[in-house]
């Protein structure tokens, strides 16, 4: 539903409108916030209506902040904040946060903030390295991340949709006692309480559209740095294979371009190029292991060489995984 802002507003920057008559802000298209720049939002609501607000994630200050009080509405899925968001009062707020195509926002029950907190979201691993329990696999995606300045404690609500696909964390049938939220602390991973601990269903290949999780304990944020989910070792013992080459000559082995252990949405997109920097295969989709080789053009066996290829398995980064596959013609 489109709100009614009133007939009197005035644009002051592209993509941004103020509506003076109902205190209220519309994104309606892209916006940068450049370094040691802060966008700092008093109004009383905020509509995401369109395009994105970029940060500078390694610049300093380069941030968008709301005011007590402050609340935002999403009108559009796509349109959120790619980078960080900061807020200086206590209370509850849920921080609209996001990177590429996906929607990540994250809840914080703050009962104590002496100057600020300010937090951000990754689809991939942070940077710097990091140690971890052994008996949990090492974090590989959905990473919530925060700083704050002065001491800042709460509890944390987390939400995820299909798009997250945490099933590809684990590669199998999805039971509570395998996957957990996991705090960081000091380069390293702990886990907490298992991730569906609190819900009262179970769920084993997908998700509803917006299912939540609590982090019920206490949390000191200046002593923590971020939340992910943590997938229990044990369980993801299914081997990830991406094969180097294709021999399409009918004898059963390798006849087919072979991808196990990944998980693909109606998102995903492979691409095959050749050493000319031509695209020779594409495929859109769930991948079912079939391509042989053929052309895109004329269907026929590409000739006998090696081909570089890019695949993104849902839709978000476009190259989460890239190397060579070796087709053998003759």
């Amino acid at each position: 539903m489109t709100p009614n802002f009133g007939a009197c507003s005035m644009a002051l920057l592209p993509y941004i409108v103020f509506f003076h008559c109902t205190a209220q802000l519309s994104f309606f298209g892209n916006v940068a916030i450049g370094e040691q720049h802060e966008l700092f939002i008093a109004f009383p609501k905020t509509y995401f209506a369109g395009g994105v607000i970029y940060t500078n994630r390694k610049a300093l200050n380069s941030v968008v902040s709301f005011d007590r009080n402050c609340n935002w509405k999403q009108l559009i899925p796509s349109s959120f904040v790619d980078g960080k968001v900061r807020v200086y009062h206590t209370g509850t707020f849920t921080f609209p946060v996001g990177e590429f195509s996906l929607f990540s926002p994250i809840t914080m029950h703050l009962s104590r903030v002496e100057h600020y907190i300010e937090l951000q979201y990754t689809h991939s691993p942070p940077l710097y390295s990091f140690q971890r329990d052994e008996d949990f696999k090492l974090p590989q995606a959905h990473f919530w991340s925060w700083h704050s300045k002065g001491e800042a404690k709460g509890t944390l609500e987390i939400m995820w949709s299909e798009e997250h696909k945490l099933t590809n964390l684990m590669f199998g049938p999805l039971k509570t006692e395998n996957l957990f939220f996991g705090i960081l602390k000091d380069k390293k991973w702990y886990a907490n309480i298992p991730l569906f601990e609190t819900l009262n269903a179970s769920y084993e290949t997908r998700f509803p559209s917006f299912q939540f999780g609590y982090l019920t304990e206490p949390i000191d944020f200046q002593k923590t740095q971020g939340v992910t989910f943590l997938s229990n070792k044990e369980f993801n013992s299914i081997e990830k294979l991406i094969s180097q080459v294709i021999t399409p000559n009918g004898d059963g082995i390798n006849d087919t371009w072979k991808i196990k252990g990944y998980v693909f949405t109606e998102r995903g997109t492979i691409k095959v190029y050749n050493q000319e920097g031509h695209l020779v295969f594409i495929h859109n989709g769930i991948y079912t292991n079939d391509w042989a080789g053929n052309s895109k053009d004329n269907g026929k066996i590409l000739p006998q060489g090696s081909y570089y290829y890019l695949i993104d398995f849902d839709g978000i980064l476009q190259s989460e995984k890239k190397g060579w596959v070796y087709i053998k013609s003759k």
